[in-house]
């Protein structure tokens, strides 16, 4: 009799589960987005009956599982997207369910790290090969996009010397590096007090990588993210640790310069950052829409998802597009009450995700994980979409799930769940 271990079962379910995400631009051209979803759908089943065959419900879990729906009825309400054809709102669905799912145990926690990993590595591999082989990528990958509603964009990138890899977007591909940076970078600090170098390395390759694709925002707030990061991590050596910090930042800033010189791209993001007259790239004209909307609908919004159709129709555009700031899409969208609700949330999430982190040894590089990811999405929130794009989404809500599933199900070293 074959024995199947568990851990690779759920392997599979969170590898069929991130391949959305980390593929959303391009699985159509090789397999039917309906194989997908049925695949998506009975993994979800799998993870929902081995996780409630083997776990208690608590309070917890129950409270969770309100403000999912809350959360998702906030989602299809009112939602354009979703009237205009319930496929649209399709993966944004699965994505609750499997969060929904994941709450009950934290068995499968640890093999976050290694499938994220793997993606990680193919959006690492296709940035390095076509940003070599430019040409083999102008003639024969940059075509298979041409259906694509963002095409001309990524002409415009690949002219512009940006590496959108193998993604219909230049800004997808940075968003699956810097999580790739991430997760090497919590790796440094795993409680040894030794950085093993393999993972610092690559650390940096990723980071460089992200530079690589042009996209400006992901690399600053990547990085600030980081440096708010280590200070976290290593707040009660505060002072020893500004010193290596200082000799790190230095010793990598030499680096980028060097490697600028032999790879063009490296400069994209500073000449981006130095030389552009609108740092917002035009992104102010959807700030003062976006409040003016708010201003108008300021209770309950105009629904989520929509403001990119009130632009459109208001500067007869063809291009949707959203604010580009999550907070003030919120507010436009959502209204006031709405707005504070998911906001606060997502702020409670990342104490919340800090104070477990001191409680729990077990999951301590899993929780850092989750941390530093949930501490980017907030930054990076300012400048860009994270609640409403699949490469952010899923990532996002597996991280802030990761701290549910061990205060409900992972006792501390008294014995007790975490409160």
């Amino acid at each position: 009799m074959i024995h199947i271990k568990k851990n690779s079962i759920y392997y599979v379910l969170l590898f069929i589960f991130f391949f959305v995400s980390y593929n959303c631009t391009v699985y159509g051209m090789f397999i039917s987005k309906y194989m997908l979803l049925a695949l998506v759908i009975l993994s979800i089943v799998i993870m929902l009956m081995l996780n409630l065959k083997t776990s208690k419900i608590y309070k917890k879990n129950a409270i969770f599982t309100v403000i999912l729906m809350i959360l998702f009825f906030m989602y299809c309400f009112r939602n354009r997207d979703i009237s205009t054809s319930i496929g649209n709102g399709t993966w944004f669905f699965v994505c609750f369910a499997m969060v929904f799912c994941l709450q009950f145990s934290q068995k499968w926690i640890k093999t976050v790290e290694s499938v994220i990993a793997i993606f990680s590595f193919e959006h690492l591999f296709f940035t390095i090969f076509f940003m070599i082989f430019r040409d083999f990528y102008g003639a024969n990958i940059l075509p298979l996009f041409h259906a694509d509603a963002g095409y001309s964009d990524l002409v415009n990138q690949y002219r512009q010397n940006m590496v959108a890899g193998f993604t219909g977007n230049y800004g997808s591909n940075a968003n699956y590096l810097i999580f790739g940076f991430f997760l090497f970078f919590t790796k440094c600090f795993q409680g040894t007090g030794k950085m093993k170098k393999s993972n610092v390395i690559l650390c940096i390759i990723f980071f460089i990588a992200t530079l690589i694709t042009g996209k400006r925002g992901t690399a600053v707030f990547g990085l600030i993210t980081a440096i708010i990061a280590y200070f976290i991590m290593n707040k009660d050596r505060f002072s020893s640790k500004m010193f290596k910090f200082v000799i790190i930042a230095s010793s990598l800033t030499m680096l980028i310069i060097i490697l600028s010189a032999y790879i063009p791209e490296l400069n994209t993001v500073l000449n981006r950052l130095t030389q552009s007259d609108d740092l917002l790239n035009g992104r102010g004209d959807l700030y003062d829409y976006a409040i003016k909307i708010f201003f108008e609908n300021p209770l309950l919004g105009i629904g989520w998802g929509n403001f990119k159709y009130y632009y459109a129709a208001n500067f007869n555009r063809t291009e949707l597009v959203n604010v580009h700031n999550i907070y003030i899409q919120l507010f436009c969208e959502l209204g006031i009450f709405g707005a504070i609700l998911v906001s606060g949330l997502m702020f409670f999430s990342f104490f919340r995700t800090l104070k477990i982190m001191k409680c729990n040894t077990e999951f301590q590089r899993e929780l850092r994980f989750s941390m530093v990811i949930q501490l980017y999405i907030l930054l990076v929130g300012i400048c860009s979409t994270p609640l409403y794009s699949l490469e952010f989404l899923y990532v996002y809500l597996v991280s802030c799930v990761i701290p549910i599933a061990v205060s409900t199900n992972v006792k501390n070293k008294m014995g007790d769940y975490i409160e």
